[in-house]
This record gives C-alpha cells, sequence and structure tokens, in this order.
C-alpha cells in the first residue's frame, strides 16, 4: 500500500523504544516539527512506518482518550491519494502512528511542467476526499506529501485534528507556520478552506521550489537591502497576513487558480471538488521554441610526428609510482568581498573531506612540476559512436550534439553519516550558455564550480552561493565549445584543463581566471574525452581523439610524451583515472566497440584484457575501492543499468544496477559513513544515490532536470551533508542540491 518513507532505514535511535505495540522499531528515518519517523516491522516481519511524536504533544489520561477516539476512525480507511493508518497508540503519555510503508520521497524541490498539473489535480482529489468525511487536515505541507512511482501521496491526514482533541496541556494550534492560513495564525478554528491555503502555497513550492510567502524573490530587485531578506517565521506569517503571494514562476495555467485559493478570506477560495474540475480540463498548449543553428566545426589538422621518447623494456607488472612530497599550499589570491567570505566553512569539510583520493591524484612534485588539484567529478565528454542504434530516448533531443558526462576520475568523497536522506534545490544558477562541462575543485579554500559553455569560455561559481566569481576568463575561446574540463595544480596554483571541440587544449589559472602559456593542439581529430593522470612524477593530461588514439601530454611542458594509447575499434567515449590496491595507478577508457580497457600511463601498455560485458557504447565510468580493492563502475547507452567490476581480475562486485527509465550519463562515487554509494545522473531526468554493495536505492532526487540530466558531481558541506551540482542536456544552467533529513 502506498504510503510514507522509503525501507532503507537509517541509524537506530537511541532515545527511541525497541518496540512499540508490538511492533519492533529497525531504524530511524527522519524528524519533522511533530516527531521522529522509524521504520519497524510487525509481528510478521511486515515493514511499516511508525511516527512517535516529541514529547512536547504528551497527553493526559483524558487527551490520549479523545486521540485514540479520532484515530479509530481512521484506522484502515482508504481514500485516494491518502497514505492509510494502520493502528495508533500511546507509548509515556506520547502518541504515535503506525502506516503501511511504500518506496517514495517526500517533495523536496520544484516539478517539471508536465508533472506539476497531475501533482496539482492528485493532491486536490486526496483533500476532496477528506474534507467529503468531514475532516480537515489542518497540516497540509510539501513534508506531508510523498511522491511515488504511481503519484502523490498525502501524509498525516487526520493526526492534526486528533491532536488538537485531545490538546489539553499544550496549545491547540497544530499546523507547520510556513503553511497556515491567515485565520489558523489569528487563532481561528480551521475549516476546508484553511486546507485550500495550505494546498495552494504547497502547489507553488513544487512550481518554484520556494514558499510563495518566502522573502528572498522580493528582495532581489534590491540586493543591497539585507533587511528585506528575512525569512524567519515571524516575518512569514507577517507577509501571510499581509502580504500577496509571489507567484512568480509558477505556469500561466495555474497561477491564477492559486491566487484565488491564498485569497486572505476563507469565504474568496475555491472548495476542492471546484478546483479539481479546474484542474482535470486540459491545459493550453505552449509555443515550440525554435532550435538554434549548430555551430560549424573545424576539420582536424594533419597529425605530425610525436615527439620520441625511448621505449621502455617490458616487465611483468608496472612499477610502483614513486613516492612525491605532499603539495604546497595554494598562492595568495584576491580575495573577493561579501558573499564570497560566507562560503569558506563548506570548502574546508567539503573538498578536504575527499580522504579516499589515491595519494598519486593528490600530491605532486616541488619546484613548479604540475600537480593534480582534488577534484569532485568531472567533466562532460564531447561526442560518442555507438556500435548499436539505441532505443528513443524518452526526453527530446538537444538541437545540437550535447556531452553527457564525466570523462575523468570521480574520487571518492566522505560524510559523517551513513544516511542520505531526502534531496532538495537550494540553488539554480543561469550560466549564460548551455553547460556542457563542469568540475568542483577549491581555490584558497573555497569551494568553486568550473563550467564550461558552447560559447566556447570558462567561468567560476561559488558552490553554496550559485553566486559568479569574476566575470569570464580572460583567453581566448575554445571555438565550437568546451567538451570536457578537468582540474590539476600548475606549481602552487590550482588549474583548470578545458578540451574544445576546436580540437584544442588550454591551461586556466583559476585563481586569475585567465589563460596560462600556449594552447595544445591536439593530434588525431576532435577530441572525445579527456582526464588528468600521474606519472613518474610527472602530471599528464590524456586526450583521447576520433582516431580511436589516447594521448599523453605532459602539462608542464605542454608536449606530447610517447606513443599514443591504441586498442579499441571505435572511437574512445570517456576516460577516468584510478589507482589499485598497490598504488599504481591506471587509466581506464570506455568506447563505442562496447568495451572498457585499463591502460599503465608510465609503460603506455594495456593492464590485461578489455572488460567485454557491456551490449551497447560505453556512456559513463567512475573509479573507486570498495574493501581496499579497486572497482571500476561503467554504463553503456541504452542499457539502463550500471556494472560494477574489479579493475584488476575484470570481475563483477555485484549485479548490475537498475532504475532508471532512461540512459545513464553520468557517475561518481562516493563514501558515506561505512557505505559505499554510487550516484548517478539519467537522461530521464533524475538523479539517483544506490547502496553500492546492496544495489539499494539510497536517495532520489525527481525531475532534477526535464530536459534529461547530464552529468552530476557530488560534494560535502560544513555540516558533513552531501550536495549535488548537476547539469541539464541543453540546459543553460546548473542545479545545486543538497540530502538532509525529513522536513
Amino acid at each position: 500500500m502506498p504510503l510514507a518513507r522509503s525501507t532503507e532505514a537509517g541509524d537506530p535511535d537511541p532515545a527511541a523504544p525497541d518496540s512499540l505495540g508490538g511492533l519492533r522499531l529497525t531504524g530511524r528515518l527522519g524528524e519533522g516539527r511533530q516527531g521522529v519517523i522509524h521504520s519497524a516491522v510487525d509481528a510478521e516481519g511486515v515493514p511499516v512506518v511508525v511516527k512517535l511524536l516529541h514529547p512536547r504533544f504528551r497527553l493526559t489520561e483524558e487527551g490520549r482518550r479523545r486521540f485514540l477516539v479520532v484515530m479509530e476512525g481512521l484506522r484502515g480507511v482508504t481514500r485516494p491519494n491518502t497514505v492509510t493508518v494502520l493502528d495508533a497508540g500511546i507509548h509515556d503519555g506520547r502518541p504515535y502512528v503506525v502506516s503501511a510503508l511504500a518506496d517514495g520521497f517526500p517533495l523536496s524541490t520544484n516539478l517539471s511542467a508536465e508533472r506539476l498539473r497531475p501533482f496539482a489535480r492528485d493532491t486536490a482529489r486526496a483533500l476532496a476526499a477528506l474534507h467529503a468525511s468531514g475532516m480537515v487536515h489542518r497540516d497540509v505541507k510539501p513534508g506531508n506529501i510523498m511522491l511515488g512511482v504511481d503519484g502523490p501521496w498525502l501524509l498525516d491526514a487526520g493526526i492534526a485534528e486528533a491532536l488538537e482533541a485531545g490538546a489539553t496541556v499544550f496549545s491547540a494550534t497544530i499546523g507547520t507556520p510556513e503553511y497556515l492560513s491567515p485565520e489558523q495564525i489569528t487563532g481561528e478554528t480551521p475549516g476546508p478552506a484553511s486546507d485550500v491555503f495550505a494546498w495552494a502555497a504547497t502547489v507553488a513550492f513544487a512550481a518554484t521550489g520556494r514558499n510563495p510567502f518566502f522573502a528572498l524573490p522580493r528582495a532581489l530587485a534590491d540586493p543591497l537591502a539585507d533587511d528585506m531578506v528575512d525569512d524567519s517565521v515571524a516575518a512569514v506569517m507577517d507577509r501571510v497576513l499581509t502580504a500577496p503571494p509571489d507567484l512568480d514562476g509558477v505556469p500561466a495555467g495555474l497561477r491564477d487558480l492559486l491566487a484565488r485559493c491564498l485569497a486572505k478570506s476563507p469565504g474568496e477560495r475555491p472548495a476542492f471538488p471546484e478546483i479539481v474540475e479546474d484542474l482535470t480540463a486540459a491545459p493550453p498548449e505552449p509555443e515550440p521554441e525554435p532550435e538554434p543553428e549548430p555551430e560549424p566545426v573545424p576539420e582536424p589538422e594533419p597529425e605530425p610526428e610525436p615527439e620520441p621518447e625511448p621505449e621502455p623494456e617490458p616487465v611483468a607488472e608496472a612499477p610502483q609510482a614513486p613516492e612525491v612530497p605532499e603539495p604546497e599550499p595554494p598562492r595568495e589570491v584576491p580575495r573577493r568581498k561579501g558573499r564570497w567570505k560566507r562560503v569558506t566553512v563548506g570548502l574546508a569539510a567539503g573538498v578536504a573531506a575527499i580522504v579516499g583520493v589515491p595519494v598519486w591524484l593528490v600530491s605532486g612534485g616541488p619546484g613548479g612540476k604540475p600537480e593534480a588539484l582534488p577534484t569532485v567529478g568531472i567533466v562532460q565528454r564531447a561526442d560518442e559512436a555507438p556500435s548499436t542504434p539505441e532505443a528513443p530516448s524518452p526526453r527530446p533531443p538537444s538541437p545540437e550534439p550535447s556531452p553527457r558526462g564525466p570523462v575523468a576520475a570521480s574520487p571518492a568523497t566522505v560524510t559523517k553519516t551513513g544516511w542520505l536522506g531526502y534531496g532538495y534545490r537550494i540553488r539554480s544558477v543561469k550560466t549564460g550558455s548551455e553547460v556542457r562541462a563542469t568540475a568542483v575543485t577549491s581555490v584558497r579554500g573555497d569551494a568553486v564550480v568550473v563550467t564550461g559553455g558552447s560559447d566556447g569560455r570558462l567561468r567560476l561559481w561559488e558552490l553554496e552561493s550559485g553566486e559568479a566569481i569574476g566575470g569570464r576568463f580572460a583567453g581566448a575561446r575554445h571555438r565550437g565549445g568546451v567538451a570536457t574540463v578537468v582540474t590539476a595544480r600548475l606549481g602552487k596554483r590550482p588549474v583548470a584543463v578545458s578540451a574544445g571541440r576546436d580540437g584544442t587544449v588550454k591551461v586556466w589559472d583559476l585563481g586569475a581566471r585567465r589563460a596560462v602559456g600556449k594552447a595544445i593542439k591536439a593530434r588525431g581529430g576532435r577530441i572525445s574525452a579527456l582526464a588528468v593522470v600521474k606519472s613518474r612524477g610527472r602530471t599528464l593530461v590524456a586526450v583521447a581523439t576520433n582516431d580511436k588514439r589516447i594521448r599523453l601530454y605532459d602539462l608542464a611542458r605542454r608536449r606530447m610524451t610517447g606513443k599514443p594509447l591504441h586498442g579499441h575499434k571505435k572511437p574512445v567515449t570517456w576516460l577516468a583515472a584510478g589507482t589499485f590496491r598497490s598504488g599504481k595507478p591506471y587509466l581506464a577508457s570506455g568506447a563505442g566497440d562496447e568495451t572498457v580497457r585499463l591502460w599503465d600511463p608510465a609503460r603506455r601498455k594495456p593492464y590485461g584484457s578489455a572488460y567485454h560485458k557491456h551490449t551497447k557504447a560505453v556512456r559513463a565510468l567512475a573509479t573507486g575501492t570498495v574493501g581496499g580493492r579497486a572497482v571500476i563502475a561503467s554504463a553503456a547507452g541504452g542499457e539502463k543499468a550500471v556494472r560494477i567490476w574489479d579493475a584488476a581480475s575484470r570481475k563483477a562486485v555485484r549485479k548490475p544496477i537498475s532504475g532508471p527509465k532512461g540512459s545513464i550519463e553520468s557517475l561518481a562515487f562516493i563514501e558515506l559513513g561505512d557505505r559505499k554509494t554510487l550516484v548517478a545522473a539519467s537522461g530521464d531526468g533524475v538523479l539517483r544515490a544506490w547502496d553500492l554493495l546492496t544495489g539499494k536505492l539510497r536517495g532520489k532526487i525527481e525531475d532534477a532536470h526535464p530536459s534529461g540530466a547530464a552529468s552530476v558531481v557530488p560534494y560535502v558541506d560544513g555540516k558533513g551533508r552531501l550536495m549535488l551540482v548537476s547539469t541539464g542536456r541543453g540546459a543553460d544552467g546548473l542545479g545545486i542540491w543538497r540530502f538532509g533529513a525529513l522536513n
């Protein structure tokens, strides 16, 4: 039966009892204003959800009787799109409610336009049925609506009424302050019209990602007026009573309806039967947007002879990479004033928390030699050459071929908790052009996002605020747009390395936001993938091109070293760097020939045979470790699943992880406490996180990108919470997301 939180519980609550009413509590799922939500199983092992209310809701003997009388009328009653109450009881004077359990996620971010109207209609139907039974919800809010595979589900129906009936020692005004109606705020008895008001505020949140009475959007017109940005509970409640709702961003077909539902007077609001009738009518068809003309791509230049390098003697195993000293701290760069100062805490616990990164990836040599910078997630590849036709994507294609995911290693990140929680958007950043490449790294202790756009330019953004750092990078742009971006360190300077569709590789000083030295003209045609790898104390840039080869360039000298790596029968679509248990580095390449190959960057030779389990062109790779051994996650177009395998033996670590309805475009490993987690972006527009060993879903962000998610990059904020930076296919902008506790 649809309901409640996912069965994948978090850590047990030490303050909670071991059992309630014959149910064994198995874990803590989250905490809200009313109480703590636990996973539990009954005597027959059936999983359920138990909501144990906070001690402030402790009832007297008379209050308990009233509460249970109301809840008895709810037990076992089924209504459209409404979670069914299975039981209720009292523990130490505190009420608890038992509900059925099914997979789903609370409404925690805005929905796509195509999902918004069905969401509004189905939740209105649920409340209409509740009102028809003579009950009022009293606490409609985003946290009380579950998004399931079969539609939205209304939670906690009747609990507020039961609490108000039993109230004798605490205030009988039950509800979430930001979603209270004006009459609830002024102390009047809430009726059906109060639910209409709260429902409209919730639908506005689903449309825009914010409460319609929050102050921040109003202050954007005057950013210097700091006193305007007051979203305290008191300020929001005052605006509920006196100010009109901010419905900017709500689709025109819903805006007028929500405005009527948010009227200050209850008598001016429509009832839910009228609302359902309005929402059942067909919405107006939007006008199609014109498609832009694709930019021309220059022809590749003839390939000159590479710089000769002595051929190493063949050996059975690759040599151990030489030890290198710890990197020196980056040079001082001018610090911006204002918001730049307010994100310093996030970086220290974010990028500094990447303890799982191989030593060769984060340290380097002295004396101006380049060294790889800890990079959380990376870039997007350019083009691909699938070996077999793929099934039609459920999302519309971009007007021109777009890069779709990282092409370099995604080091593991570590947080202080093993439970991801539920994802919600905290920033939506407009970048000025289609984002084709993304990396997250640090500049002088601050977390930053590097983006490469379809206009051929790089830009820098504060991660947690989404604010632009300076303007465009100084230097010649990539003609035809940026294809990929990785980060490294050149001497003491953090740098970005970008590849363009014009066949060039450029190095950029992230502190000064300008190009460094001459561009590398890649040999072999158009660049399809890029990675940074350590070899014999040098930092090399691995560049894959359309001639099926991978060439390694010395980052400091900007010159090609050794012979190209060759073995794929079709162009390489993805590159990722990793390290074996012994500490030896490797370079992994996925290609249109459905294989993944591993290379020794020092000897320019393959490590063993290719991985042959895929049946379509490889689209995404991620490298990491499980139990000390090197593992690789790989995904191929059309397979809609991720294969996890041992890098040394090529054997499967577990069964493929499935779930996405579209092709997987981007992968990253994350270590959360003692849990190995895999994060993915897919063509169905959803961001997902799975437990790597069990394959169970740990978190999910629905409708992250309506056009299809193209990339995802993990980061850990100052409070140890997982954040994701993602891009959409063909989209102008970034999405910044956070996982946290239930509302």
